[in-house]
């Protein structure tokens, strides 16, 4: 019979330089005061939202999909300025998929809400 590998080793090693990095970066006050003005900013963040897709799921979920829309056609601007072809290619490809994503990022986030509101 032979061995199988599992492959513990390699996520053990991983997670123990992760731990070790944040371990580093934590130690410092300053790393850990801006952390927290980040996280608190954040959740301020997330409430606006939430009470955004309480109020209106489906405005909500065109506004998404009209930021996203702007940004994926600025990555195309973006890209027809390269000087090559190939890059070009794929930052349109990029782009195409980003307006993909965040189309079905919007319409499953307007459903679930609307299921949740209609609870």
């Amino acid at each position: 019979m032979s061995k199988q590998k599992s492959g513990l080793g390699a996520f053990a090693l991983v997670a123990g330089l992760a731990a070790g990095a944040a371990a580093m970066f934590f130690s410092d006050k300053k790393n850990r005061e801006s952390t927290k003005k980040v996280i608190s900013t954040a959740g301020k963040e997330l409430k606006k939202v939430k009470a955004e897709i309480k109020r209106n799921p489906k405005a909500f979920a065109k506004k998404v999909e009209k930021q996203g829309t702007a940004l994926a056609n600025k990555v195309v601007k973006e890209a027809s300025k390269a000087s090559t072809k190939k890059k070009v290619a794929q930052a349109a490809s990029k782009a195409r998929t980003a307006v993909k994503t965040v189309r079905k990022v919007a319409k499953t986030t307007a459903k679930r809400t609307t299921k949740k509101a209609s609870r």
